[in-house]
């Protein structure tokens, strides 16, 4: 599962994206851990929409009983698998349980390119392994742990939703002690293999979450996907095509959506710009009536651009939610062309975000409020009209060929 820069950049070592702002100081005892779990098991159906739209209550109650049943032989990381399994089984994309931004991670991110998992990010401590392809941790090899992972994210947007979600989990200690896949987390033996076909065996340790000395690639020729990833929303210019780059990476307030709105606009007017192109790569979503508000209105008014369908989005699977449903906005009030890969999320799913902490380990759970009919129940993602994948050689590049197609 390759694709048009397959990556949300979430840079887990400086914040993880599903993160908390606290751990618990000290280990839950078992009958706080029950507790937690017995509160999981009343709070969830009670909050979330339709609890049991893809899993029965009884069979629901029966896995709860199981995990009761077993906390007393589980230490804290088996147990805190097992409760984010647990949530899984909802099934929606917008209900999962989170680890906290505090805890510890292994020295890497990866990117998944066809068969291969490549590591994007890492510090200056571990830069030997920037690009080197991860194939095993321990005795496992890495295609049967993401499969491992990908019982512990919701599956019931999408296939690449999936995979993606799930890949961001395999360098957490907790997640893959939790899977029996390290037993020792603190010092853990990680395979890795060179272009050359050489195996570069390491032992990693965990290390606190942190954003100094990071080195990420590509680091010469970085492309704009890339450039400015942190910021929710920055726009650039290109004379040389004529054409406004536009990552909408996540949503502002409603003050600065519209204030920057008026900007976009001034700056389509001054430059005269042939082509805007929306980038929802990094978009998890956010509110989707700002941008229906203030945005596709400005929009529509820019004849330039909407009538000879000079609007171009892109899209991956990290696009969710709210950004999943503004790219079906503009695809169907303004033609707009959609580029890369499918769409993290369905166009009918449970959404609206919603969460509560357990009592006692303070593990956050996010649950959905609403459910969304914005397409055909048949749908499981909005499809681009071209899609485009990204070969390893092009990411190293830093080519970007979502881009590179619509600028020709």
């Amino acid at each position: 599962m390759n694709g048009c820069l397959r990556l949300l950049m979430v840079v887990c070592l400086s914040a993880c994206a599903n993160g908390q702002s606290n751990e618990p100081a000290k280990s839950p005892s078992s009958a706080q851990w029950k507790s937690d779990l017995n509160y999981l098991a009343t709070q969830l159906p009670k909050l979330h929409k339709n609890s049991f739209h893809t899993i029965s209550k009884e069979e629901f109650q029966k896995q709860v009983d199981i995990l009761s049943q077993k906390i007393d032989v589980l230490d804290d990381d088996h147990i805190t698998t097992e409760l984010m399994l647990l949530v899984a089984l909802i099934g929606d994309g917008h209900t999962h349980l989170d680890l906290p931004s505090t805890l510890e991670r292994y020295p890497f991110e990866l990117a998944q390119f066809e068969n291969d998992y490549r590591v994007i990010v890492t510090d200056e401590q571990h830069a030997d392994i920037l690009g080197l392809r991860l194939v095993a941790v321990e005795n496992l090899d890495v295609d049967t742990i993401h499969k491992r992972l990908t019982s512990l994210v919701p599956r019931g947007e999408n296939l690449g939703r999936t995979l993606f979600t799930s890949l961001q989990l395999i360098s957490s200690p907790t997640i893959l002690s939790g899977l029996n896949v390290v037993k020792n987390k603190n010092q853990a033996l990680f395979t890795f293999l060179t272009d050359q076909g050489q195996a570069i065996k390491k032992i990693l340790q965990p290390v606190a979450a942190r954003g100094d000395n990071l080195r990420m690639l590509p680091q010469e020729n970085i492309p704009l996907m890339l450039q400015n990833f942190r910021m929710a929303w920055w726009t650039k210019f290109l004379p040389e095509k004529n054409a406004i780059y536009f990552a909408l990476n996540a949503y502002p307030n409603r003050d600065r959506f519209q204030e920057n709105t008026e900007q976009l606009s001034r700056l389509v007017d001054d430059t005269k710009a042939k082509k805007l192109i929306i980038d929802f790569r990094r978009n998890q979503g956010g509110d989707f009536d700002l941008f229906r508000t203030f945005l596709l209105p400005m929009l529509k008014s820019k004849s330039n651009l909407t009538e000879a369908r000079n609007i171009y989005v892109i899209t991956g699977p990290a696009t969710f939610s709210a950004s999943m449903v503004n790219t079906l906005d503009l695809k169907n009030e303004l033609n707009a062309i959609q580029v890369g890969l499918s769409t993290g999320a369905r166009p009918n799913s449970y959404s609206e975000h919603g969460e509560f902490s357990l009592p006692n380990s303070h593990l956050r759970v996010s649950y959905s409020r609403r459910y969304y009919k914005f397409g055909n129940e048949k749908d499981t993602a909005v499809v681009p009209e071209k899609i485009i994948k990204q070969s390893w050689e092009e990411f190293i590049q830093g080519k970007d060929p979502c881009i590179e197609w619509i600028l020709r």
